[in-house]
């Protein structure tokens, strides 16, 4: 009963997130599809978990909707949509951590560690995003115009340690950065299926 009260819980969270989220967009905006998922005239793809017509969806970072895949231990069948019948299979135990905690304001580029503890080995694509922590919740900011990421699959041993490089000044508004907390976002997937995962580090 309580694992079933909590799953609830969290069911009407998601359902909470997704509503706002679609909510934000303006009245005018129209929902169009192509092959790389769902997107509007307003904003860009829609990315992440959303509530569509009673059923959740994940769409990944380039705003193609899973299917046939696990994403956070949730299966999502061909359709698209989450399965709730099937059992949470366990998250994929990779990390990922910021070379230093604390850079100073104007720092161009961040170095990542990505660490795979399973058994298995994964993969990710060169897309990252940013986000600051602001007003309690996490904030994503925009690209400027001309930034570009490669169209490229780097594997992911397992038990291995990948570094990478993130670049802070393809940001919109990289000039106008203020002090506060921020992360790096990447889309990691295996045989299991996908997760995200993050890594902290503040500007000062």
């Amino acid at each position: 009963m309580r694992k079933l009260k909590l799953s609830n819980v969290v069911m009407s969270l998601l359902v909470l997130i997704s509503v706002l989220t679609l909510n934000s967009i303006g009245a005018n905006a129209e929902w169009k599809h192509s092959t790389n998922g769902w997107w509007n005239t307003e904003k860009s793809y829609i990315t992440g978990w959303q509530f569509i017509k009673g059923n959740y969806h994940y769409y990944n970072i380039d705003g193609a909707m899973v299917h046939d895949a696990t994403v956070d231990g949730y299966y999502f069948d061909a359709s698209g949509a989450m399965d709730p019948n099937k059992d949470r299979v366990q998250v994929q135990d990779i990390t990922m951590k910021a070379e230093e905690r604390v850079y100073p304001l104007g720092t161009k580029d961040i170095n990542v560690y990505i660490t795979n503890n399973t058994n298995l080995d994964g993969g990710y694509g060169t897309r990252y995003k940013v986000e600051k922590f602001e007003d309690n919740e996490w904030h994503s900011l925009d690209f400027s115009k001309n930034a570009t990421f490669e169209d490229l699959s780097i594997f992911l041993l397992s038990k291995d340690i990948n570094k990478e490089n993130c670049s802070l000044d393809t940001l919109k508004d990289f000039k106008n950065l203020t002090p506060g907390k921020y992360r790096i976002v990447k889309e990691i997937s295996n045989s299991e299926g996908y997760t995200n995962i993050s890594a902290e580090f503040s500007l000062q």
